[in-house]
């Protein structure tokens, strides 16, 4: 068996250490390369701190109010101010028609002809309607062009007994409008578990009509208030996931 030298058994030692304890210059780039890298995060935090300052992208204030899910107090009272032609938000029937032409239109042919901007806005839009059947979340109505729409609006809540089948019957008792829809509001569309045949209303989705119809508004807002809240509810409706 060939037995290391002295001589050998020093240079690999040498070799082991000169690698374990890199020269001057070695250590001069390894610490240049440390300081780019400490440059490029330090102007990556100032560019993120600039950012938070004059954009706030991570500020919503639904959520800051802890309101993301809170179906009554935040989807439906916002839905219902957006639709309503008489709202504060100051935008006439802008979200009612849009709601028209990239919902109601989308969802099979109308027996009512399609309302100008001036009927649009004598619609009446109303929320948490009472009646024997039930409180309704949503009710719009134009006795004008006896159309009667009622909106059922769920996100974490289940279906209370018999609760759209009894909407229903309410919706079939108004004999003065001639077209009378259901629609069942959820995040992803489910199915009702209270209504079996899917014929007696439709199904609508947060994640997919409401957000098309939202986004489609947004650009036709001209109040840059307004339009910064209905952009904060878009961001909100758009992570309404269903919770397992």
């Amino acid at each position: 068996m060939h037995t290391p030298s002295l001589k050998h058994t020093g240079d690999f030692f040498n070799r082991a250490r000169a690698f374990a304890e890199p020269s001057p210059a070695r250590l001069l780039s390894r610490y240049a390369s440390f300081g780019v890298i400490q440059n490029a995060f330090v102007d990556y935090r100032g560019a993120q701190d600039l950012l938070a300052k004059t954009e706030s992208p991570n500020f919503n204030v639904f959520r800051v109010l802890r309101m993301e899910r809170d179906e009554v107090r935040l989807h439906s009272a916002l839905l219902a101010h957006w639709l309503n032609p008489s709202g504060t938000h100051g935008q006439g029937a802008l979200f009612l028609e849009t709601f028209w032409s990239e919902i109601i239109q989308c969802h099979g042919p109308s027996t009512a002809p399609s309302p100008t901007s001036a009927q649009f806005g004598r619609w009446r839009v109303s929320a948490e309607k009472f009646t024997i059947h039930g409180n309704l979340d949503l009710v719009l109505q134009s006795p004008e062009h006896e159309v009667l729409w009622v909106v059922e609006n769920k996100i974490d809540a289940d279906e209370g007994y018999e609760q759209l089948s009894r909407y229903r019957k309410w919706l079939d008792s108004q004999s003065r409008y001639r077209t009378k829809r259901l629609f069942f509001l959820t995040p992803d569309g489910r199915r009702a578990e209270t209504l079996p045949d899917e014929c007696d209303y439709t199904r609508l989705s947060y994640q997919n009509q409401i957000t098309r119809w939202i986004t489609a508004t947004i650009p036709r807002i001209r109040s840059s208030k307004v339009r910064a809240i209905v952009e904060q509810h878009l961001e909100v409706i758009q992570h309404l996931e269903v919770e397992p």
